[in-house]
């Protein structure tokens, strides 16, 4: 998979992802298919087959049976290629259009063009999804009824490689994309933490266990709740920071950590319980500190929009 920003401003994002990777390797498989196929029609391939399995020389219809295991073997592995080469010769493109408050996607394999269009307002975000035996995936949420989660659009699709390079490629792509969706009403945020804002309010919480953090800009405080209930209310004007705390029990090989609110006078207060999911609070720090108005950028850093 590989991806091109032909425009990224404040308004437009227009992304073209293309599997030129996937192409050079479906082309390997196909031509090998009809490799062995032509060796087999020549008598070669059978015989190299053969001595691999001299013991069984004396079976009846042994030769005969060669020649049927390595057609099919060519058959396979050309059909495979063919799928493989046809699945890759797919030309996506995406434009984010915050000023026309749309969501262009066009699809194009071969001859064939497919169109879709979107109101930009009911994109939530998109999401890494992880699949059995099979490489990772990005998909874009398009918002149906009260579901954040509720029409899935596929986007992109990690190239063959290593674990490291297809995580980079992923996570380069899903950072871009998140940072310009990150002033949505409903904007997915971490597995099952999801934002919700408007003028007044910041509110990230999760489903899961019932948490939610609410930044209330009208009266000025940082809402806790925990099942539904407050847990606590804190001027905003009094936090300096947002950190997480590792535990210092040390019984466990694996430390745990939770969410702690820095006060300006200095003490420190607990957002959180302690927890292993440590990924999860540092994703929660940085959206609180977003919220709070301590950081310009929700997903990236800075120097990723440095020219």
């Amino acid at each position: 998979m590989k991806s091109k920003t032909l425009e990224h401003n404040s308004n437009r994002l227009l992304i073209v992802i293309t599997y030129q990777n996937e192409q050079f390797l479906a082309g390997i498989f196909a031509m090998s298919g009809v490799a062995i196929l032509m060796l087999t029609y020549l008598g070669i391939a059978p015989k190299i087959l053969a001595s691999f399995m001299q013991r069984y020389a004396d079976a009846p219809m042994f030769s005969i049976s060669c020649y049927i295991v390595c057609y099919i073997v060519g058959l396979v592995v050309l059909s495979n290629g063919l799928s493989r080469l046809y699945r890759s010769f797919l030309v996506s493109k995406f434009a984010f259009d915050k000023t026309a408050n749309k969501l262009e996607v066009e699809s194009k394999r071969f001859a064939k063009t497919n169109k879709q269009a979107f109101r930009l307002s009911e994109v939530t975000g998109v999401e890494q999804v992880f699949k059995p035996q099979a490489n990772p995936e990005l998909f874009l949420w398009i918002k149906k009824g009260d579901q954040a989660r509720g029409e899935k659009i596929p986007f992109a699709k990690a190239s063959i490689g290593t674990i490291i390079s297809i995580s980079t490629s992923l996570h380069i792509l899903w950072c871009e994309v998140s940072e310009f969706l990150k002033d949505q009403p409903i904007l997915i945020l971490y597995r099952e933490w999801t934002i919700e804002q408007d003028e007044s309010k910041f509110r990230v919480y999760r489903s899961g266990d019932l948490r939610a953090y609410t930044v209330d800009r009208s009266s000025g405080y940082l809402i806790y709740e925990l099942d539904g209930k407050e847990i606590g209310r804190y001027k905003t004007k009094d936090i300096k920071n947002v950190e997480t705390e590792i535990n210092p029990d040390n019984s466990d090989e694996d430390s745990s950590d939770r969410i702690v609110l820095a006060m300006i006078d200095g003490g420190k207060i607990p957002i959180s319980v302690y927890s292993y999911s440590t990924d999860s609070h540092a994703v929660i720090v940085r959206t609180l500190k977003y919220g709070l108005g301590m950081e310009k950028y929700l997903h990236i850093s800075p120097s990723f929009y440095a020219p």
